[in-house]
């Protein structure tokens, strides 16, 4: 079987526009309530991707998830991430994006596509893995 599908490119004016999916309903948005809740220790992942978006000046939905893509492939100057085939050692019971982005800070592909999930939905951006 052959697919033939025409490739989409978005100019920069177009990027810079860019806005969150605001249709009806939560869809893709789901968050545990312990990530909003600023006594919560999970909030810190929060306090994470609003200082990563701040820090890079993004405006734009595309531009909010460049941001957090890029910390967690490249860090900043205070945190670095690694990459492994053994995961992050998630202990039972514990939160997954809590613990890679802040404990860890290693995991496994799968792991950084769950924290970066729960990073963009917290940027306001809907998201599923």
């Amino acid at each position: 079987m052959f697919v033939d599908a025409p490739e989409i490119w978005y100019d920069t004016s177009e990027l810079d526009l860019s806005i969150a999916y605001a249709g009806a309903g939560t869809y893709a948005m789901d968050l545990p309530s312990e990530f909003t809740d600023p006594t919560h220790p999970f909030s810190e992942v929060r306090n994470i991707t609003d200082a990563v978006i701040s820090d890079a000046g993004a405006v734009s939905a595309y531009d909010k998830a460049v941001a957090i893509q890029d910390f967690l492939l490249n860090g900043n100057s205070t945190t670095e991430y690694l990459r492994n085939y053994d995961g992050s050692g998630l202990p039972i019971g514990e939160d997954l994006t809590f613990h890679l982005v802040v404990a860890a800070k290693e995991g496994r592909c799968t792991e950084f596509s769950t924290a970066f999930t729960t990073m963009l939905r917290l940027a306001g951006l809907p998201a599923r893995k």
